[in-house]
């Protein structure tokens, strides 16, 4: 058994070893990242602005936290990151659905159980 050559490089080595991808890693590394986008983005600048700012300031600084929320558009732009992007966005509504569809539940059940 022989052992097949190997083509030269440029002194680097490949990240990924020099295998392919498997066609599934881009949508389910941007549908992951969209939904920790979604989950953690929120709660932690609702915790930073609340300690370093006062009561009165708390809703001027409201804008700033949906800027994190334009990454997935901005990846839609171009041709290289649109993929990454579609399954980002895809993440982060079906995360916000999910926490809405369940929050409205608890809210319901809670209301109706009292």
């Amino acid at each position: 058994m022989s052992v097949p050559e190997q083509a030269p490089y440029d002194g680097v080595p490949a990240i990924d070893g020099g295998k392919k991808r498997h066609p599934t890693f881009v949508a389910l590394v941007g549908f992951y990242v969209g939904m920790l986008l979604m989950i953690l983005i929120p709660s932690g600048f609702a915790a930073v602005v609340t300690q370093l700012a006062s009561p009165d300031d708390l809703m001027s600084y409201a804008p700033f936290g949906l800027l994190p929320f334009a990454i997935p558009l901005l990846l839609l732009i171009s041709r290289e990151t649109r993929r990454f992007g579609r399954y980002m966005l895809l993440g982060m509504v079906s995360t916000a659905l999910v926490i809405g569809i369940v929050g409205g539940g608890v809210l319901y059940v809670l209301i109706h159980t009292s």
